[in-house]
């Protein structure tokens, strides 16, 4: 994975590349971080969620490229 992360604007970019030989099947990510500690203070959920972008060979077809995700971890307080 090769990637960057803005921190200014909590935003996360990266490239999973599934065969170097064939840069066709890369996969592009981009996220976004945010909490809920303002309306939570003792269970801080941190989550990164976005879409990542399929082309021919990666499991994206024509009619639909773009795919969402999430990930979260919740620390108790």
């Amino acid at each position: 994975m090769i990637g960057f992360w803005a921190d200014v604007a909590k935003k996360i970019t990266f490239i999973r590349v599934l065969n170097p030989e064939d840069p066709s099947a890369n996969q592009i990510y981009t996220g976004f971080y945010y909490n809920n500690e303002r309306d939570q203070p003792t269970d801080v959920t941190h989550t990164l969620s976005g879409f990542f972008e399929a082309f021919q060979g990666t499991g994206g077809i024509a009619e639909r490229v773009l795919y969402g995700w999430a990930a979260d971890i919740t620390i108790p307080g």
